[in-house]
C-alpha cells in the first residue's frame, strides 16, 4: 500500500541549485514558485471527501478534509549577503492547504492477532494544497467589485506528509510576496508535498508534473501581518478570509529514495 516511512528515506534538494546535466525536465524551479503560507482565522471547513493518489499509494485513498488551515502566496527570495534573487513567476497561482483527518490508520490482520485487526499510523499524511485564485481586499469595508482570476490550472495539488529529525538551516533570507517584506531565519523541514491527482464529485485533476515537489519549512520571521483576501478553488467557490503570519516558506524540491 505505502512504500517505507518517509521521514527516513526521503533525500531533499531544495535551497541548493538543481542543475544536474542528467535530472529529467522539467526541473521543480522551472514550473513551481516558492510560497509563503499564512494562517486561516475561518478554519471551518466540510467535512469534505477526496479522493487522492499519489507516489506513495498503489491505488486512489479516500481522505476526509475537516479544516481550512493556511493560504499560500507565491514569494521571491533571496539568501542575505549571497545568492541570486529567485523572483515570482507566477504571481497568480496560489494554494490553499486544508488539514487531512489525522485519524488515517493502516488495519493490519494477520495469523497472531486475527481477531483484534489492529490499526496502526504508518505515516502522517497532514495537507492537502489546492490550486487557488486570490484577491487582496485592502480595504474590507468595500470589497472590490471586479470578478475573481481564474482557478490555476497549471499547478498541481499537493498532498504533505509530516517530516521528523529534521534541524534548522543556517542562514537569513529575505522574503517579499503581495503582503510584504520579511526576514526570516531558523527553517525547518516540516512537511514534505507530493503532487496528488485528486478526484472529488466524481472529477478527476491529474497531477501535471510528477517530479516536482515541495518542502515547507516552518521559520522564525522578523515580523507579523494581518491581511483581508478573497479566494476561489476547487473545493471553495467563494470565500473571504482573515489570514496572518507568516508561518512556513514552502520551497521547490527533487525527491529521491535512498
Amino acid at each position: 500500500m505505502f512504500r517505507a516511512a518517509v521521514a527516513a528515506i526521503v533525500s531533499l534538494s531544495t535551497f541548493a541549485a538543481v542543475g544536474d546535466a542528467d535530472a529529467q525536465p522539467p526541473s521543480p524551479e522551472g514550473v513551481l514558485d516558492h510560497f509563503l503560507c499564512y494562517q486561516i482565522t475561518e478554519t471551518q471547513f466540510g467535512p469534505r471527501t477526496v479522493l487522492l493518489h499519489d507516489q506513495f499509494s498503489e491505488h486512489p485513498l479516500s481522505r476526509t478534509l475537516t479544516s481550512r488551515w493556511l493560504l499560500c502566496n507565491p514569494v521571491a527570495k533571496q539568501e542575505r549577503g549571497k545568492g541570486e534573487p529567485v523572483p515570482i513567476q507566477h504571481n497568480d497561482t496560489h494554494l490553499l492547504c486544508y488539514m487531512i483527518d489525522d485519524k488515517v490508520r493502516l488495519r493490519i490482520k494477520n495469523q497472531l492477532d486475527n481477531k483484534n485487526e489492529q490499526l496502526f499510523k504508518l505515516m502522517e499524511e497532514r495537507l492537502l494544497c489546492v490550486p487557488t485564485s486570490k484577491m487582496l481586499i485592502r480595504d474590507p469595508e468595500h470589497p472590490p467589485k471586479t470578478p475573481m482570476p481564474p482557478v490555476p490550472t497549471d499547478t498541481d495539488h499537493f498532498k504533505c506528509y509530516t517530516l521528523t529529525k529534521t534541524q534548522a538551516l543556517p542562514g537569513t533570507y529575505n522574503l517579499k510576496d503581495q503582503i510584504e517584506s520579511y526576514k526570516v531565519s531558523d527553517l525547518t523541514a516540516r512537511y514534505l508535498c507530493n503532487p496528488v491527482s485528486k478526484t472529488v464529485d466524481g472529477e478527476e485533476t491529474r497531477r501535471n508534473h510528477a517530479a516536482a515537489h515541495l518542502v515547507c519549512y516552518i521559520m522564525k520571521p522578523d515580523k507579523k501581518q494581518k491581511a483581508v483576501v478573497r479566494i476561489k478553488n476547487q473545493l471553495d467557490p467563494e470565500a473571504i478570509l482573515h489570514i496572518s503570519g507568516p508561518e512556513l516558506l514552502c520551497v521547490p524540491s527533487t525527491k529521491e529514495w535512498q
